[in-house]
């Protein structure tokens, strides 16, 4: 899936607030996909990606395999994750914030474990729901959660300045189930090139023939 077939899904989550962000029957503004600017989008893992009460993240789940295709295919400039936890055990003096804290730096390291480079990726304080006391109850089940919020993702090449040319979406957290990830196809293909020319300049030329069309490489061998 291109990066641009990745941002209309997106969008597809967000018609109402792309209306919204178009303004009213003052402006010329219109839906082109071509100039749309995501600023955030807010992304939730939640009740799969690790156990009731644990901060151990799941890397063999479908949550976090596809939060890391949504990552792959973003383009985002900055990524700020943030973890969430129920109130349970807090009368018994339970550290429900450095639990909401180390499932965002644990989400971020997993991250890192997989290959991403995270050096754009920003951990900020956890949120603890109140009132949410009730062990397995839906409201304390709901309020565990990772959340990441992708800055900078765009759609097209077009930069227009004009506010009647450019629509901006506004943040919403959308749950991840909702996001569809069409699979990930691969080809592994054998280049040979003369001794005078050095692996590292080969696959740069490569890398950079095929950017805009959202497609990875990787050296899998020496």
């Amino acid at each position: 899936m291109s990066h641009n077939e990745f941002i209309k899904r997106l969008v597809n989550e967000s018609n109402d607030e792309i209306v919204e962000a178009l303004g009213s029957g003052s402006t010329n503004a219109r839906p082109d996909s071509s100039k749309i600017t995501l600023e955030n989008r807010t992304i939730e893992l939640g009740k799969n990606l690790f156990k009731l009460g644990s901060d151990k993240i799941d890397t063999n789940s479908e949550e976090f395999k596809k939060a890391k295709s949504i990552i792959e295919n973003s383009g985002a400039k900055k990524i700020t994750i943030q973890g969430g936890a129920s109130s349970v055990g807090s009368k018994n003096k339970f550290d429900n914030q450095g639990l909401a804290d180390r499932r965002a730096n644990n989400f971020k390291t997993a991250l890192k474990n997989a290959g991403f480079d995270t050096s754009k990726m920003e951990v900020v304080k956890g949120v603890v729901t109140p009132n949410t006391d009730v062990p397995n109850s839906d409201a304390a089940n709901k309020a565990q959660f990772v959340r990441f919020t992708m800055t900078g993702i765009q759609m097209g090449m077009s930069q227009q300045t004009a506010v009647d040319n450019v629509a901006t979406a506004r943040s919403k957290v959308i749950p991840i189930e909702k996001i569809k990830v069409a699979p990930k196809y691969y080809i592994d293909v054998r280049v040979t090139y003369p001794s005078d020319k050095s692996t590292e300049s080969i696959l740069g030329s490569i890398k950079l023939a095929l950017k805009n069309m959202g497609v990875d490489v990787k050296r899998i061998n020496n």
